[in-house]
């Protein structure tokens, strides 16, 4: 079966089933048809007769298998945008050519993705930034600083979801100190759009490509970097670690390290969870030093990081009964 033919029936399966509720999808020809073709009879039939909510759930999500599609590589541009053109659905037309925007790029097909960026106005001039935010991605992934900053403006900032345009800031910054080493990148987060709540971007992803020490001299170089977060020393020593795992860390590093982490105040929550204990937990489940692991389990409060490192010195131990064998 051709890709034309694969989109042709997801297509005509998402418009036929729009209004569909899950009873009469499950019956519907044309959904029933598009799944065969993918994925063959026999397992078509597997799945509805392993159901037991048809009455009431649709078997497959046909966008889904669409967005799926649309980004196999083998499926040319010009191809899906076809297909996209032929969805009725304008909120979901719409949606689709948000999602070949970020497929062009991922294909360094810019020019493509700009022209889509032009398509879009004229399906709903309210949602172009939707559009533009998969361009600041890319950019951000490049650490282009000019092109970024450009998108930032067109990406609405301001308007929701914008834990969108956190995460693309911290993906730029990242990589621009990368690319340009962590004293450019600090005049960067000096930029009004950013700011010293980035900071950790500058070391996190690269903290093993520095030792301690040079770390160490770049925060006391920077005292921003405390002022902003008096914890953050143990926190990009213990990244130095976690980010080569699996790792080895002599008794005399590794105890000077858990001195340092249990400076951190165990009540601090990071997330979900207690900040210590996550620094403890990412330790642990960096090394293979079992007297190691059971030192930071012994320090952690929560439950659940116990259970994950009781589970790594399981696996560890029969790792190691294998290669006796």
């Amino acid at each position: 079966m051709t890709q034309n033919k694969i989109l042709q029936a997801l297509v005509q399966a998402i418009n036929s089933t729009e209004k569909l509720n899950g009873g009469d999808f499950n019956k519907h020809p044309d959904a029933l048809y598009a799944y065969e073709i993918l994925f063959g009879k026999e397992r078509l039939k597997e799945v509805l007769e392993s159901k037991n909510d048809l009455e009431y759930n649709a078997f497959y999500n046909v966008s889904g298998l669409f967005k799926i599609q649309i980004k196999n590589p083998n499926t040319p541009l010009d191809l899906a945008k076809h297909h996209v053109d032929k969805i009725i659905s304008y909120f979901l037309k719409n949606h689709m050519l948000i999602y070949l925007i970020e497929i062009a790029l991922s294909r360094e097909e810019v020019k493509i993705a700009e022209h889509y960026i032009n398509e879009l106005s004229t399906l709903e001039q309210n949602s172009m930034h939707h559009g533009y935010r998969k361009f600041l991605d890319y950019y951000a992934t490049k650490g282009s600083y000019q092109e970024f900053k450009n998108y930032l403006k067109l990406s609405k900032p301001a308007k929701p979801p914008r834990n969108i345009i956190d995460s693309s800031k911290t993906k730029f910054i990242s990589k621009y100190s990368e690319i340009n080493g962590i004293e450019k990148g600090v005049t960067i987060i000096n930029d009004k759009i950013f700011g010293w709540k980035y900071c950790y971007a500058l070391i996190e992803k690269q903290a093993h490509n520095y030792s301690l020490k040079e770390i160490e001299k770049f925060l006391n170089k920077y005292p921003k970097f405390v002022e902003h977060d008096q914890y953050i020393k143990p926190w990009f020593f213990v990244l130095h670690y976690s980010n080569q795992r699996p790792t080895e860390i002599s008794d005399k590093e590794f105890n000077e390290l858990l001195e340092l982490i249990m400076t951190v105040d165990k009540s601090l929550k990071r997330g979900d969870g207690r900040l210590r204990d996550y620094m403890l937990f990412d330790i642990g489940g960096s090394v293979s030093d079992l007297n190691q692991i059971n030192e930071c389990k012994k320090n952690i409060i929560a439950p659940f990081y116990k259970r994950e490192l009781n589970y790594h010195i399981k696996n560890l131990k029969e790792k190691t009964m294998g290669n006796k064998v």
